[in-house]
């Protein structure tokens, strides 16, 4: 080989593997994402979480699916068809739902996200490893829809009542993302949903 041609091997080598890991890294961004947001929330970051999630986005679109559940539950119902105070219900809706997201969908609570102990006989393990171990029953699968928009399917094990479907993320740089929404599941408004949700 041509001592030219030598020289020029190990540049498109080093050409190859930078492509390569930029390849690697821009595919597989949204999972880093992910993984960023179960970190500060075993952590119990909130101001990482803050930047990783665009909360007013996640509560207007939640609101918008909490909303059309309610009103489809309340008239499929058939009490309520002749209860006088349907009427009235309706339109406190809106109100005690934005209240409630207001409340909870905050990067403060999802920084205090975690379950007790079971009874005070059992072990108290940090809330940090109750966290932890909590999210690494979570497995996530990245759907595509553009360069700049991906859903992350959610699912867990042994907890079919889990009532998010996938999350959505937007881009916000050549790496980096982050959560505006997320997909509820359509039967979040079946008691056995509602009984998780309320836990």
């Amino acid at each position: 080989m041509a001592p030219e041609k030598k020289k020029k091997v190990p540049i498109l080598i080093g050409l190859l593997v930078a492509f390569a890991a930029f390849g690697a890294s821009f595919y597989f961004s949204p999972y880093l994402t992910m993984n960023a947001l179960k970190n500060a929330i075993v952590a119990g970051d909130s101001e990482k979480i803050e930047t990783l999630v665009d909360f007013p986005a996640v509560r207007e679109n939640v609101k918008g699916q909490l909303m059309a559940a309610m009103m489809k539950n309340m008239q499929s119902d058939p009490t309520m068809a002749d209860n006088p105070f349907a009427g009235l219900a309706t339109l406190m809706i809106p109100n005690l739902v934005t209240g409630m997201l207001d409340t909870y969908v905050t990067a403060e609570v999802v920084a205090r996200l975690g379950p007790l102990p079971k009874t005070q006989s059992d072990p108290a393990p940090s809330k940090k490893e109750e966290k932890a171990e909590k999210l690494s029953k979570l497995k996530t699968n990245v759907k595509w829809l553009s360069m700049d928009r991906a859903n992350i399917e959610i699912t867990i094990a042994d907890n079919d009542d889990y009532p998010i479907e996938y999350l959505k993320l937007k881009r916000t740089s050549l790496f980096g993302w982050q959560f505006i929404g997320l997909k509820l599941k359509e039967d979040i408004m079946n008691p056995a949903v509602q009984d998780y949700g309320v836990q």
